[in-house]
Formats: structure tokens, C-alpha cells, sequence
């Protein structure tokens, strides 16, 4: 379910939320802008962010234990633990998101704006705030659903590449890489430059949670996605698992999944497997 309580300010481009602002962190200087990072590495896997405004996943939310280097999210926003935001590995930043909480059927509307979660297999982390609203209890099964119109939106405000760097609304354009290395791209930055403009306010949303379907919370391990269903069985001849094809805008994606596992430890157990027959980018997702 799409969920419409956020409000609208900045001409309609900016989702903000309908209490204050929280006050700036001491020294710390917030410079939202539109991110797609370069490939990056964690637990051996890698993962290849790409533009995307159609998101449904499922899969395992994390709880964001600290917070980033430097307090600062990979789109440059100010970190807080009591903000409606969260993580995801692969996502162009920022997008907008409702997840809901498969266990208890609570949902809330989160503003994705930093990489993670550290945890290989996990599909996205969550502050402390929205950890609190959706009632977690450790590593949670949740589904997530993108708000395609509103992170269009906010994107195009952010000087992202759906509009022309020409016309957006802060200054500057420079490249930049999640750790150094490759290729990464930032548009709109409102750092720098005797043309900037004021740093792009990126406010709250709502700190609310409502009631909608519970499950389903059954665990499986999705091995990999491919667009061949030739390669999709020489992975499961290697790995083991079942091909499944599923639809997509522009045809079949065939899913290579393992399971379903009766508790977290052993899907993680699997999930580990999954390096040793040379395949990166695997997760736990809920069906």
C-alpha cells in the first residue's frame, strides 16, 4: 500500500515532513545531492547501484547501530539516529520508500539516503526511529515499495540526471566514489563555488506508523537474478537452488532461490555458502 501522508514544499519538489526541523549537528555541514556510487565491496560481495524507481523487494531490515563516518549519509545529509531514513546496497540516492514490517503489519514512509547495511544478505538498515515505529525485534522481515512519482521528484530537485545538470536547482557537479576507488556520480551539490546556493533543506518525514496486512515471513536465499534462463541453470547445477522466472517491465528475470529455511541461522548458513560456488550479490528475501 502506497502511503500519501507526507507533505509538499520547494514548489512541490521537496518531501518534507509536518513537524520541525531537527536542529544541525555541531559542525557538521549537510549538502544533499543526487548520488548513483561506484560498485563497492562489502562481505566479499560486490554490488552495482543503478537507477531504479521501481523497487519492490522483500527481505531482512537491520537496525543502524552507529552512525556514519564523519555523521554524514553518502548523499550527503546529516545523520540522525531519530530521522525516517535508512539503507539500501544497490539504489540510486535519495529514493522514497514505504516499508512495511511483515511480522506485525505496521508501515512507514522512509527517505533511503546512505549505502548499507554492513550485514551481507540483509536487504536494508533503518535508524533507531523508524526501527522503534515499525515495533522490530532484531533483524526483521519487510517488504519495500518505492514511491516512483515522489523519488522522481525529489531526484530531479536534487539536480539528478533526469533533468539536464544545466537546470538544477543547486550548484556545482563533481564525481565522487564510496571509497576512493572508480567512478561514481553527484549532481546538485551545494558545496563550493561562488555560484552555490543555499544548502538544499532535506526535513523529516512524517514519524508516524499505520496498520496494513501482516506476512508473508517465510525465508529463502535468492541466490542471483539473471536475464538468461540457460545462466540461471548453470548456477543452480553449482550451487544448488530452483530457477524461478519472474515478470519485470521489460520481460523475465530468472531467479535462482534456495529454501525455505525454518530459522534465520540457517538461511544465514546458506547465504554464506553461496561465495564458496562463486556467487556474489546473494541475500535472504521473504515469500
Amino acid at each position: 500500500m502506497r502511503l500519501k501522508f507526507w507533505c509538499v514544499a520547494l514548489s512541490g519538489l521537496m518531501m518534507v515532513g509536518c513537524h520541525r526541523e531537527a536542529p544541525p549537528k555541531l559542525g557538521v555541514v549537510a549538502h544533499p545531492h543526487y548520488v548513483l556510487s561506484a560498485p563497492w565491496l562489502v562481505g566479499g560481495h560486490w554490488f552495482y547501484p543503478s537507477e531504479r524507481y521501481d523497487v519492490q523487494e522483500t527481505g531482512l531490515a537491520t537496525i543502524q547501530s552507529s552512525e556514519p563516518s564523519g555523521g554524514v549519509t553518502e548523499d550527503g545529509e546529516v545523520w540522525r539516529a531519530d530521522g525516517m531514513t535508512g539503507a539500501m546496497p544497490d539504489v540510486q540516492l535519495p529514493i522514497l520508500v514505504t516499508v512495511r514490517n511483515l511480522v506485525n503489519g505496521r508501515s512507514v514512509r522512509v527517505r533511503i539516503n546512505d549505502r548499507g547495511p554492513a550485514r551481507i544478505g540483509r536487504l536494508m538498515s533503518v535508524t533507531p526511529r523508524v526501527a522503534s515505529l515499525l515495533a522490530m525485534q532484531g533483524d526483521t522481515p519487510v517488504s519495500v515499495t518505492e514511491d516512483e512519482t515522489g523519488t522522481h521528484a525529489l531526484d530531479a530537485a536534487l539536480g539528478g540526471p533526469t533533468l539536464e545538470v544545466q537546470a538544477a536547482p543547486l550548484a556545482g557537479v563533481r564525481a565522487e566514489s564510496l571509497d576512493g576507488k572508480g567512478e561514481g556520480r553527484m549532481y546538485g551539490s551545494a558545496i563550493g563555488g561562488s555560484a552555490a546556493t543555499a544548502p538544499f533543506v532535506m526535513e523529516d518525514l512524517p514519524q508516524q506508523w499505520v496498520q496494513s496486512s501482516v506476512g508473508p515471513t517465510a525465508l529463502f536465499v535468492e541466490i542471483g537474478r539473471f536475464q538468461s534462463q540457460n545462466a540461471a541453470r548453470m548456477v543452480v547445477r553449482r550451487c544448488g537452488g530452483n530457477v524461478l522466472d519472474r515478470p519485470v517491465r521489460d520481460g523475465l528475470v530468472w531467479n535462482v532461490r534456495s529454501g525455505p529455511y525454518a530459522t534465520l541461522q540457517s538461511a544465514d548458513a546458506a547465504l554464506d555458502q553461496t561465495l564458496s560456488c562463486g556467487v556474489e550479490g546473494a541475500r535472504i528475501v521473504i515469500e
